[in-house]
């Protein structure tokens, strides 16, 4: 801690150059055996966690020396939107009876983004067109990733 210690020379800019200890540490202090945090046949993650870049997890996996995992990357989703009374949020004109403003598919898409995911707006799509459109989508998004997981 700061308050065991005692600078005993500065640089010219007032930096501290040497600095005295004067807490005893006894020997062995601070000092982990090894093995004592991860034993031989610990789970240190099970299959399918996240592995984040500030999870520790890249960390625990460093420390018992695995330098390689096999991982899957978060799929490209695809957000279609169907009705025939839907109208676009970017259409710019008033709502006839019976119409809805498409609202759900920018919050979905959104909402993905915010978790990390890449997304494809695959648009809005009539109730008679829309297997044509999902056929479509399914060339941009990881759909063959999730059927052979």
């Amino acid at each position: 801690m700061v308050e065991d210690t005692l600078i005993t020379s500065e640089t010219s800019e007032g930096e501290e150059q040497t600095v005295r200890l004067l807490a005893s540490v006894p020997t062995g202090e601070n000092i982990r055996e090894i093995g004592s945090d991860v034993r031989k046949g610990d789970l240190i993650l099970r299959k399918g966690s996240e592995i984040t870049f500030a999870g520790g997890e890249v960390g625990v996996l460093a420390s018992v020396g695995i330098s390689k995992v096999r991982v899957f990357g978060k799929p490209t989703v695809g957000v279609l939107s169907t009705g025939n009374e839907l109208v676009s949020h970017t259409e710019e004109r008033e709502l006839k009876m019976g119409e809805v403003r498409d609202s759900n598919r920018p919050s979905l898409l959104t909402t993905l983004k915010a978790w990390g995911y890449k997304t494809v707006d695959l648009g809005v799509a009539s109730d008679s067109y829309y297997p044509h459109h999902l056929y479509r989508g399914t060339n941009f998004v990881d759909l063959d990733r999730w059927r052979r997981c």
